[in-house]
Order: C-alpha cells, then structure tokens, then sequence
C-alpha cells in the first residue's frame, strides 16, 4: 500500500490490496470491531479478539459501546493496546468511539471497507454513536493512529452501497471546482467502477476533506462546510431509514434548491448540480414533511433555535444560513 501526503497527523495508506498483519503490532492485544458481512467473508485472516456487530446505524446503538467496554475489560486491554475497527463508518464511529473513552484513550486503528467511509468518515477524527433515535448526538474528537483504504474490499459490496457513497462524492464536488470538472469528465469511469479511476477518486475526495480539517480540527468554522446536505440529509436518514449517502444527496438537492429560492445560488448552478446528481442515478423524490422537520431541529448545526444549512453559493462557494422552522417550511 501507498502512504499518502495529507496534513492529518496520522498515515493514511491506499492501494489495492493489504494485509490484515497491519492490525497486529508486537505483543500488543487488539480487539477487532468488524462488521457482520465482513467477518463472514474475511474474519478468518484477522487477528486479534473480534466483536461482531450489525450493519449501518444499529453498530452507533449505546449497548454496542457497553459490549466493547466489557470485552475491553475482560481483554485487560491497556492504553498501548489497539481497537481496530473493520467496517464502514459506522464501525469506525463506534470503534473510535470506544478507543477515545477507554481509558481516556487507548490506539485506534480504523479500515473502511465501504466506498463512503473511504471518501468520507475515515478522515477527520470525528466519532460518535446515536442516542435515542438521534444520529451522532454523543461523540469526539480522536485521531487514529493510522487508516488503510484497501479498495479491493470494494469488489464484495453490493452495487446500492456503491451508489449509496456518491452522495457524499457529490458534495465534495459541490465544495471544489476542480473536483466537479474531475468528476464531470469521468463519471463514466466511477459508474462502471474502474479501479484507477475509483481509486483517484477516493484519493481527491479525501485529500479535500483532509485540507478542511487540518484548518478547523474542532469544527468550529470552515470545517462546517463538510455538513452541506446534511441537516436534511440527517432528517431524511431518520425519517426514512435511508442510507447515509442516499440522504445526504436528497439533502444537497433539497437545500439547493432552498439556496436558489433565496437568491443565493444562480439557476444555472443550481441545474449543474441536480444534473451531476442525476449522473449517478440518485434518486431525491423525497417527501419531507412535519415529521423530518421536526427530526431536522435536533441537527447539530443549529444554534439560538434555529436550524443550521451550508449552503451552496457557487460552485466551490457555499455559507452558512440560520432558519426558523417556519422559514425552513415556506422554503421547503
């Protein structure tokens, strides 16, 4: 595997193929947190104790935070030691999660092995879980000590999780010009899923957000632009029982077109945008009423009562815009 040259304080590794040795270091204990999918096809070559846990948002419950804490103890696991997680962003939520309240901090090893968590959640430092049907409401900031992007786990995942990440694709596209022209020229190449041509994609798309967050560490400026489509994204999600990636472009369309309603962003624009969504057949037909509204307050953006969007202003543009739910309707 290649080490990338990003500013994130940590190695992150790419290539095409890895080995799972990487999770074991000297006489170190490691405790693997893998998704269910992926120890069925892969468990056997990965060392280490493992908890196994479900899919999607049911690895971010509470009570999966407890059974790692338990094995933990059980491991006598000390703050030299590791949890790795296996998985895609929810694992890696989770497993971060527990290895920055551990101990106060035990190392953190994290391998995405869907296409969203290698473009998006693997990078950054954030982790969380969901409380009471809450998306990421407790959390922290903690670094890994290193990530590996193998993409060859990509050829296991099902073709609607492909899909599902291109969601968070487009709004990388949306917050860097040279990154939509990349992606305008060869969408062809990510929909039939070329290997260099994914692989470069992954490479853009976190070299992106890994320049933001080397700027805002803690989140509290630029940093928020990662959130565009998110605030209906995250409601949608909920609402729904949607897909992260799936959410986040219904989000992008429906807060575009919020933007373009209150003479932020051009016509034009706003189509380059619903086209380049439409390029990869993501479908944003969602009907959003009282009850996503409602989920959309609790969004984690918002501040003084209102609710907060990043907004699109330009390509490679955007702000931040506080609404009232009542602004937030006529708009909708």
């Amino acid at each position: 595997m290649e080490r990338m040259e990003l500013d994130t304080g940590y190695d992150v590794y790419i290539g095409c193929s890895m080995s799972f040795d990487s999770l074991a270091e000297g006489d170190k204990k490691n405790l693997c947190v893998i998704d269910k999918g992926i120890f069925e096809i892969y468990g056997r070559g990965i060392p280490g104790e493992k908890i196994i846990v479900g899919p999607g948002e049911r690895a971010k419950d509470i009570s999966v935070i407890t059974e790692i804490y338990d094995a933990c103890m059980e491991m006598e696991l000390g703050r030299d030691d590791r949890i790795a997680a296996v998985g895609g962003g929810a694992v890696g939520d989770t497993a971060g999660f527990a290895a920055s309240t551990f101990k106060r901090g035990v190392s953190f090893i994290n391998v995405p092995t869907t296409l969203l968590a290698m473009i998006d959640s693997c990078i950054g430092g954030k982790t969380a879980i969901d409380y009471k049907n809450i998306k990421n409401q407790i959390g922290t900031f903690y670094d890994p000590g290193a990530v590996y992007i193998c993409t060859d786990f990509l050829r296991t995942l099902p073709a609607e999780e492909i899909r599902s990440a291109m969601g968070e694709v487009v709004k990388y596209a949306v917050l860097d010009r040279d990154f939509y022209d990349w992606l305008n020229s060869n969408a062809a190449g990510v929909c039939t899923m070329d290997g260099d041509t994914v692989e470069e994609m992954i490479r853009r798309c976190i070299t992106i957000k890994a320049e933001i967050v080397a700027g805002d560490k803690l989140d509290k400026g630029d940093r928020a632009c990662l959130n565009m489509g998110h605030t209906i994204g995250h409601a949608v999600e909920l609402r729904y029982g949607m897909s992260h990636g799936l959410a986040v472009a219904a989000g992008i369309y429906y807060e575009s077109m919020m933007a373009y309603r209150m003479g932020i962003l051009s016509k034009s624009q706003l189509s380059a945008i619903q086209d380049l969504i439409a390029a990869f057949g993501l479908d944003t037909d969602i009907p959003i009423d009282e009850e996503t509204l409602a989920l959309a307050i609790h969004d984690k953006k918002n501040d003084s009562g209102k609710i907060g969007f990043i907004l699109p202003k330009v390509i490679g543009s955007w702000e931040k815009v506080l609404l009232s739910r009542e602004e937030l309707k006529n708009l909708i």
